[in-house]
């Protein structure tokens, strides 16, 4: 299958989470999934593909995406849960549904951190390499951030 295709098969869950969590659309996220494997191809070929700059790409076409269509989504969500109890998958469906509303009041920074932190899965020294900021500025921002999420959740 060669590099790219194991590279692809390995991320393109997380990318694809990381983009749902930013978008809450999983149309639109599979679409930008698509098109930021595809910028990354038609950019670097199939040497050496790093998640960095992955995430950089899909980053980028996500704001490509908001320049030409505002305003910023509003996180309604209706995802599956793959569970088999109906009522447990309500729930998660619910449960998801508060984080992702949650999510949309957080600043455009603090979102898009904080999700690749957790969706992406990335170390603070790889989100520093992606947003361009200093490691030590990333844990500070998205510490702050999980609080404001915390306190957000908590309050709803």
């Amino acid at each position: 299958m060669g590099d790219f295709g194991s590279f692809y098969l390995r991320h393109r869950k997380e990318l694809f989470h990381y983009l749902l969590r930013m978008t809450g659309d999983a149309a639109l996220s599979e679409d930008l999934l698509q098109e930021s494997f595809t910028r990354f191809l038609d950019r670097y070929g199939r040497e050496d593909p790093t998640l960095p700059l992955l995430f950089t790409i899909a980053r980028n076409a996500l704001f490509d995406h908001w320049r030409k269509r505002r305003p910023l989504p509003s996180g309604d969500w209706s995802g599956e849960t793959g569970g088999e109890n109906p009522e447990e998958g309500v729930i998660v469906r619910e449960e998801a549904r508060a984080v992702l509303r949650a999510l949309g009041t957080l600043p455009e920074d603090e979102r898009d951190l904080l999700s690749l932190a957790v969706t992406g899965g990335l170390s603070y020294r790889e989100i520093a390499a992606v947003s361009g900021l200093s490691e030590g500025n990333i844990k500070v921002r998205i510490h702050r951030a999980r609080r404001k999420l915390r306190d957000l959740l908590r309050e709803e």
